[in-house]
């Protein structure tokens, strides 16, 4: 039977409004890829869905995401800002909220959830809910933003976390009550991650000409991130070379330390790219040495291509593996233990290519924004009937 796109449905003008509000330093992360895609999933005879995004101004990585953020039919509401806290941000943000009358605001970060907090203070029917990420913790400041968060979290309507840990740390450390916590995993569309290429072909596209084994990493290079600790088991891995697709603070101590190590010829640095999909089919193994994490897209991606993947066991990663059938999954605080455990897994072949087409079969069953939008509409309705249960008694 034939289902019509939903983008293609006349929206509903009475449909309540949903306002999505994140902060952005560079080009976007995870949380940002499943910001703007779950537009396209959300059902416009239900709700209406817009989305805010504060970032510096004058920043070119900007443009960059919001370029991507077109491409997924998800217009963005420019909010620039010259500073770490600015009244001018709020002003806008309580102009919007007022003149489209925003019925929930969803949050995704401490800034964007502390705004919404002082912002329903002159829209107290507005709902609140907020999508816990994660944190990292490393420094006095992120210490001090988690200590925000977890001050709004308190008095958010709804929190929705996007990994089973993540949920019991809200519940148990938190004390968020459970009746207003829900797990509703990241997603993926499998369609934007197929295979083009064969691995020969990836390489020689990419200019990658060797007979070792080939390691990726994806993502930030930040110290939560846990690189170092990659480049180091590299350093005890002669066969193998690590790639790393990402940019971040901490490149250059990384560069520094594959020089160290004398593996700077088995440690090439990418940076940043728009499209990772060729290094993926470059790869013989993705891995993720991340210290912390919510739900890594980064795996979600591997897991869809069919690309083998291990992985620290931190926030969702042991949900996405299945408990270690769909992927290998390493001690988080043990590095001295990745090196055995990386040349066992990579050694059976036929194992190895089971293990990745049975996760690339999880995703298609657990992970798609088809799932994943039915899950968040139904608390969207759940804070709806909230708010009109408030009107009525305002009423």
């Amino acid at each position: 039977m034939y289902t019509m796109p939903l983008h293609l449905i006349k929206p509903n003008p009475n449909a309540p409004k949903v306002l999505h509000v994140r902060v952005i330093a560079n080009a976007g992360g995870g949380p940002d890829k499943t910001i703007i895609r779950s537009a396209q999933y959300l059902d416009p005879k239900r709700y209406s869905m817009q989305t805010a995004y504060i970032y510096p101004k004058g920043s070119k990585d900007f443009k960059t995401f919001k370029t991507q953020a077109t491409k997924h039919r998800c217009p963005i509401i420019e909010i620039p800002e010259t500073g770490a806290v600015s009244f001018k941000t709020y002003k806008s943000l309580l102009n919007i909220c007022d003149k489209q009358n925003i019925d929930v605001w969803h949050g995704h970060d401490y800034k964007s959830n502390l705004l919404g907090l002082m912002i329903r203070r002159k829209q107290p029917n507005m709902k609140l809910i907020t999508t816990v990420h994660g944190w990292t913790c490393e420094t006095l400041r992120t210490k001090l933003y988690y200590h925000i968060d977890n001050y709004c979290l308190k008095r958010y309507d709804e929190v929705v976390t996007v990994s089973p840990k993540l949920y019991e740390h809200c519940r148990d450390k938190l004390k968020i009550s459970t009746s207003k916590l829900t797990y509703i995993p990241n997603a993926i569309r499998p369609e934007e991650y197929q295979q083009t290429h064969t691995q020969s072909q990836a390489r020689s596209e990419l200019n990658i000409d060797t007979q070792r084994t080939v390691i990726g990493i994806v993502g930030r290079l930040s110290v939560e991130k846990g690189v170092d600790r990659a480049i180091d088991a590299i350093a005890k891995l002669p066969d193998c070379e690590l790639h790393l697709i990402g940019d971040g603070p901490e490149r250059k101590n990384l560069e520094k330390q594959a020089q160290t190590l004398n593996v700077t010829d088995r440690v090439t640095f990418w940076g940043w790219q728009t499209n990772s999909q060729m290094y993926y089919q470059a790869m013989d193994m993705l891995l993720l040495p991340s210290h912390t994490e919510g739900l890594p897209n980064v795996v979600l991606e591997a897991m869809t291509m069919a690309i083998p993947v291990a992985a620290t066991d931190v926030g969702g990663v042991r949900d996405l593996l299945d408990d270690g059938r769909c992927g290998l999954i390493l001690p988080t605080e043990q590095p001295v233990a990745w090196v055995g455990m990386i040349q066992n897994y990579l050694a059976n072949e036929n194992q190895l290519q089971q293990t990745a087409l049975q996760a690339r079969q999880r995703i298609y069953t657990h992970f798609t924004f088809e799932s994943r939008m039915q899950r968040m509409m139904r608390v969207y309705d759940k804070l709806h009937s909230m708010q009109s249960k408030q009107e009525r008694m305002a009423a």
